[in-house]
C-alpha cells in the first residue's frame, strides 16, 4: 500500500492528490496507507506535497522559475533525467550541459517560456483549492506529522511552516491542535541562520496567521 514506483517514485495516496479524490485519499487511509509514506521524486510527505498544491493555487509557488531555469541542484537534474528517460543525457552533469546549452538560443527561452506557463497554469485549474484543503484536513485527523522534516527544497522545512508560509489560517490551527509545533526552526542554508515560524510569516506577509496564531499585525 505505501509502495513507490520504481521511476518517479509515485504513490497511491499522492495519486489521489493529484486527481482531486477525497474519497479516493479516505478509502486508501482507511485500508492502511501510513499517512506519511514519503514519495515522489524529492520523498516528500503527502502533507507536505498537498500544501505545496495548495501554495501553487494561491499562486504562491515558484514552479514556473524552477522549470524554466537551468537547474543546478541535483534534485531538479534527478527529476529531469527519471522524467525525460535520458533523451537530454544520462548523467545529471550532461543534463545540466545540455540544458544551458539550449538555454542560451532566445528561441529556445522564448517558446520554453510559453511553454512553462501553459504548463503551470493547466495544473492550476486541475485542483480544487476546497478539496485539497479537505484532504490535507483529513491526513491530519489521520496523524500526518505536522513537524515532519522535509529534505527539499528546503531542508529542515515542516508542512506546519508550510502552510504558514500559505497563510492557510485554519489548517495551521489543526496542526497546532495535532501537536504541530510554533517554535521549531530549520536552518537557512543560504544566510546560515536559524529560521523560527513567526518569521515565515512575515517574510510571506502571512496577515491572518500573524494576527491570529502570533498575535501580531
Amino acid at each position: 500500500m505505501n509502495a513507490t514506483t520504481q521511476k518517479k517514485r509515485l504513490s497511491l495516496l499522492t495519486a489521489a492528490i493529484n486527481t482531486n479524490r477525497l474519497d479516493v485519499l479516505r478509502k486508501l487511509l482507511d485500508m492502511g496507507c501510513a499517512p506519511d509514506s514519503r514519495a515522489g521524486i524529492e520523498l516528500s510527505t503527502p502533507l507536505y506535497y498537498c500544501i505545496q498544491k495548495i501554495g501553487l493555487v494561491k499562486g504562491k509557488s515558484e514552479v514556473l522559475k524552477q522549470i524554466t531555469q537551468v537547474p543546478q541542484d541535483q534534485v531538479l537534474l534527478e527529476s529531469i533525467r527519471r522524467y525525460t528517460s535520458g533523451s537530454l543525457g544520462m548523467t545529471l552533469e550532461a543534463q545540466r550541459q545540455y540544458l544551458e546549452r539550449v538555454a542560451s538560443n532566445p528561441r529556445y527561452n522564448s517558446i520554453h517560456q510559453a511553454a512553462g506557463k501553459v504548463l503551470v497554469e493547466t495544473e492550476r485549474k486541475s485542483f480544487d483549492l476546497d478539496v485539497l484543503r479537505a484532504m490535507a484536513g483529513l491526513l491530519i485527523e489521520q496523524g500526518a506529522d505536522t513537524n515532519a522534516e522535509q529534505n527539499y527544497p528546503i531542508p529542515g522545512y515542516t508542512p506546519l511552516m508550510l502552510a504558514i508560509e500559505s497563510d492557510e489560517l485554519d489548517l495551521v490551527n489543526r496542526m497546532v491542535s495535532a501537536g504541530g509545533i510554533l517554535e521549531k526552526t530549520y536552518l537557512d542554508q543560504n544566510s546560515g541562520k536559524w529560521v523560527t515560524p513567526l518569521q515565515i510569516a512575515t517574510e510571506f506577509q502571512a496577515h491572518s496567521v500573524l494576527k491570529e496564531v502570533f498575535g501580531k499585525g
